[in-house]
Formats: C-alpha cells, structure tokens, sequence
C-alpha cells in the first residue's frame, strides 16, 4: 500500500517539477491574481473565469509573499494533489476490503489526470482533496458513535469547504442527502444531533457559497461558460437520443481526455456492478458514495454546472471505488470457478490503466509559450514587427515582459469571429515589412489555415517553430512564422479588402472571443 502511495505522490512531484509554462486558462486566473487587490479578486472575474473565493485568497497571499511566479501558483494545487493520495487511502481502507484496496489506490496513483490536473493553477486539486476530506468526514460521523465535539467540527468544517472550492457544495449537497435519509431511518437523540450539528451547518455552507457564487459571476462569463462547456449539459429540445447523455457523460470520464480507460462502457458497468454490491452490504457508504453523482448529473440537468471532463475531475474517486469494489465482486465470483477466468479478468481491467501512464507519462504540457518566446528572443532583430492572433494575447502579456518584447512592435489581433477579413486585416498592416512574425496560439484549426495560406500567398516564409502539446487531455500547438511581406508581385494577388464571402462552415466552427480568457482587455491592446 505505501509503495502505491509514494507512486502515487512521485508521480505529481515528477509533473510539478517540470516547469510547464501557464495554458491560457492558468493564465486568466495568474492575471486576476496579479492585477488585483485583496477585496478585488472577490469582485466577478475578468477573463471568463469563476473560481472559489478562499482559494483566490490562498493564492492571492502565495502570490504576495513569495515574489510572483508561475511556481508561485502551482504550490497550492500540488499540495492538494499530493494530500489526495494519502485521503483516498483512507477512504479506500474505509470503503472496501481485500483485493479492492490496492487496486483503488493503485489507480488513482496513476491515473492521468489526477496527476496531470494536480500541477495546474486552477482549483481542480483542491477541489478533489476537499471532496476527500468531506467524504471521509461524512462516512465517520454516520458509522461511528462521534462526541458532540467532534460533530461540531466536522459541521465547522462542512461550513468552511465551499469557499475553497464550488464542487464541494455539489458534494455536500449529496452527503447531506444521504446522511439526512440515514438520520431519519435511524430516529433518536444521536439521529437528531447529526442532522442539527452536521447536516444544517453544510447545507448553510452549500447555500450560501452558492448563492454568492451567482453574484461573483458576470453574465458574459456565464455565456461563455454555457458556450464552452455545452457537451455538459443535456441536448434541448430533448429527444430520444438524450436519453443516452448520461452514458455518454459517464463514458467520457473514463475516456481519452481523461482517464482514457478502454473500453470505457466496460469500466461504467464495473461502476454500476460495485455500487450495487456496496449497496447490498454498507447502504449509507454507497449513499454517500452515490449521492454527490446524481447531485452533479441534476445540476447539469437544471444547467447549472456541466457534467464534463475535468470539470467532473472531483467525482473520480467515487468512481473509482465503486470500480474496485465491481472488480472484486466479479474477480471473487469467478476465483471460485476458475482461477485462470479470475486471472484474465484481472489482467483485463488493469491493462488500460497501467497502458496508459506507461503510454503518457508526466511531464504533461499543453501550450509551451515561455520556450517559444526564449527561442524569439534570440532571433529578433532591431525593426522586426508580429502579428499576434488574438488567441495568443493572454499568453504575449503574461510572457511577453520576461523576454523584453513589447506591445509596439506588434499587432495585437482582434477577433475574426464569423468574419475571417478582420485577423487578416491585422496581417495586412505587416504588409512591406521584411521580418514580420506572426505568433499563434489557440487557433482554431480553419483559422489556422486560413491564416497560414493567407501568409504564404502574399509572403515568403522565413523561419518558425511550433511546440506540439504533450497531453493526452487537451492542448493546442504553439506556432511562431517568420515572413518577408516586401515582394511587390505577391502583394498584389490578395488582401483581406479583396475577400468575398466567408468561407463555408467558418461561422459554425470558429469560437467566439467577445469573452472568456481569450478576450484581451482594452489595457491589452
């Protein structure tokens, strides 16, 4: 077990040690974090971002006190990925008995996003270790005989936990859920103390970060949110193939941009196999096991937080206990017939865990600015100019300082949403220049394109690097070019002005960027 525990914790030292440049989403927090004051990080977000106001405090106070940097803001969330390990062994220990321990344990170790997740500077961390901490609260004051003091404490703590972290109120939520349906089968004066001293201090706590988190967002940021993370939410109008949205949401956690387990479906169905059988033997365990998931798929249901990837990252524990136990009723059932069907069994369903961190291994990287731009740096000459797309502005303001690259020698992108003539406007302005760049970060793919063959048409490529993403969950390339805007015959042949029509599928494939992280500020431009 401890040998699982230390994998499990070297490989989250192993990802934060790798000195991973910000993606534009740790970006947007880091800005927040850095431009704002104390009572300012309360206020809504700028950015498109939504996060936890005691975990903006933390990190506002890391930030201040430890001279800035990105290391700076990873400290919190490694601390909680690293803590996580050592929760879920208790609650595996708690929760399940032979064969299973080991196996939970052995998974959340090396499961990829767990570990991937846990270096960024985003609150997914915290979010896991959190829903640890109340899971394992909540299962030690419903088993055991608990003094009065204790149960203040873990109500205390209930009241705190959402203001480190949102998704604790969808957890507690649950576990009062299935600790008020306890409580009320159970009857008497130890019932009515748990529900008095436990259950009411986490619904206030729910309640009011709930009621406060509404106000602290933006209604653009709520669009841009809803925009974003729709796969989360169930298709509307409904129809007969909604029906299948919750397999496929719970599919999806166990598929490539997450725990990428093949086949998914077969691990969804351990899942439903080992909640069953916990079900039969310890109800309330599998209540509070359970409870937190359907909260969550009602959320979505209600479209007030999306059922999707890393945005569920805090619910995989659960699962993966409920997994365990399913391979330990089955591996246990098929041990008494046949010890090679038990044997194949196992294999079977330790394979994709272990195939995929042998497979992606840390250090995990998803946009890799600083390097490009140190690479930049070393090429730049006195009178070079760059176009930056206006998905790569987050990543420029934040580095761009750091390499001694300033906003007047360049041309700060605006957003070509459903009208391509507007980025390739702003490359015209390059126009006759003899080194001009053009930096490109989180382009859509017919962007990309478009702008790339816009360049060669009016312009000869120079030079340039791109640094592919290596993670499995997601990322998007980073690309510098260098062109020579200065031939007279190839000038002539285009410009954004001679454009006619927008091409076909462009409005339906592009993002928006009036909001969200990729919407530079008017002090941006």
């Amino acid at each position: 077990m401890w040998v699982l525990v230390a994998v499990g914790v070297a490989l989250r030292v192993w990802q934060a040690s790798g000195g991973m440049s910000l993606f534009v989403d740790e970006i947007a927090i880091a800005r927040n974090i850095a431009e704002r004051s104390y009572a300012g990080i309360l206020a809504p977000l700028d950015y498109g971002q939504v996060a936890p106001a005691g975990f903006l405090l933390v990190e506002k106070l890391l930030w201040s006190f430890l001279g800035g940097g990105d290391w700076t803001l990873r400290i919190l969330p490694v601390a909680g990925a690293v803590t996580s390990v050592f929760l879920f062994r208790s609650l595996a220990r708690r929760a399940l008995s032979g064969i299973a321990v080991p196996l939970a344990v052995g998974w959340f170790g090396i499961g990829v996003p767990l570990i991937e997740f846990g270096a960024q500077a985003k609150p997914y961390a915290t979010d896991v270790a959190l829903a640890l901490a109340l899971t394992l609260l909540a299962i030690a004051v419903e088993e055991t005989p608990v003094s009065q003091r204790r149960l203040v404490g873990a109500g205390l703590a209930g009241l705190l936990a959402p203001w480190f972290s949102q998704t604790a109120v969808l957890v507690e939520v649950g576990a009062c859920i299935a600790l008020g349906t306890v409580a009320i089968a159970r009857r008497g004066s130890d019932a009515r103390r748990l529900l008095l001293l436990v259950v009411v201090p986490w619904m206030i706590g729910a309640g009011a970060v709930l009621t406060t988190s509404l106000h602290r967002m933006s209604a653009a940021t709520h669009a841009y949110l809803k925009f974003f993370w729709q796969a989360g939410f169930p298709p509307s109008p409904l129809t007969r193939a909604s029906v299948w949205w919750p397999w496929q949401r719970l599919c999806d956690a166990f598929g490539p941009h997450m725990l990428g387990y093949r086949p998914a479906s077969l691990f969804v169905v351990l899942g439903f196999v080992g909640f069953a059988a916990l079900w039969i033997r310890r109800r309330p365990l599998a209540l509070l096991l359970g409870a937190p998931l359907l909260v969550t798929g009602v959320a979505a249901v209600a479209d007030q937080y999306p059922f999707a990837n890393r945005l569920i990252l805090f619910l995989v524990p659960s699962m993966l206990i409920m997994i365990s136990a399913g391979v330990s009723e089955i591996a246990v059932f098929l041990l008494a017939r046949s010890r090679i069907a038990a044997a194949g069994f196992l294999v079977l369903v330790l394979v994709p865990p272990v195939t995929r961190i042998a497979r992606f291994h840390p250090v995990y990287r998803q946009q890799e600015t600083r390097p490009l731009l140190a690479w930049l740096k070393e090429r730049w000459r006195p009178g070079d100019v760059m176009y930056v797309h206006q998905g790569a502005v987050p990543a420029f303001v934040w580095y761009a300082p750091r390499f001694g690259l300033s906003t007047g020698d360049t041309v700060m992108g605006g957003c070509g949403r459903f009208e391509p003539r507007r980025f390739l406007g702003d490359i015209d302005r390059l126009r006759g220049r003899p080194r001009a760049w053009l930096f490109l970060e989180n382009v859509n793919w017919l962007e990309l394109r478009l702008i790339l063959q816009y360049a060669d048409s009016i312009g000869r490529r120079r030079d340039g690097l791109t640094i592919a993403p290596s993670s499995p969950s997601f990322g998007t390339a980073v690309q510098l070019e260098l062109y020579d805007f200065t031939d007279s015959v190839r000038l002539r042949r285009l410009s954004a002005d001679s454009l006619r029509a927008t091409p076909p599928d462009y409005e339906r494939q592009t993002m928006g960027c009036e909001y969200g992280p990729w919407s530079p500020r008017q002090g941006d431009q």
